[in-house]
């Protein structure tokens, strides 16, 4: 009976996820899942030049995950953080999300 949620990919993987958007991941989990996602977590916060440049994600088909429409099951915020030259989810932010706190 627990509500499935979704943190979705800051970054695509290449080979893995490339080019996907938000929705793309959502269809997949949702293939895979008994039941479909109840919340996804979608960023908003844009990735500096620098990491892009330092992740080499324009010239190998690495990116930013876009979210090409809005449905009622995502929630928007900015989530990126930066440590150790990654581009990663605020840890504290998102699980602040997802406990409802924010």
């Amino acid at each position: 009976n627990a509500k499935i949620v979704y943190v979705c990919n800051i970054m695509t993987q290449v080979g893995e996820t490339s080019n996907y958007h938000v929705s793309d991941h959502e269809t997949t989990l949702n293939q895979m899942l008994p039941r479909n996602i109840d919340r996804i977590i979608v960023n908003t916060g844009e990735v500096d030049e620098k990491y892009l440049d330092l992740y080499k994600l324009n010239k190998y088909g690495w990116g930013r995950v876009r979210c090409e429409f809005k449905k009622d099951n995502y929630e928007f915020y900015d989530l990126v953080k930066y440590e150790d030259n990654q581009v990663l989810h605020d840890s504290k932010k998102t699980a602040n999300i997802i406990k409802g706190h924010l």
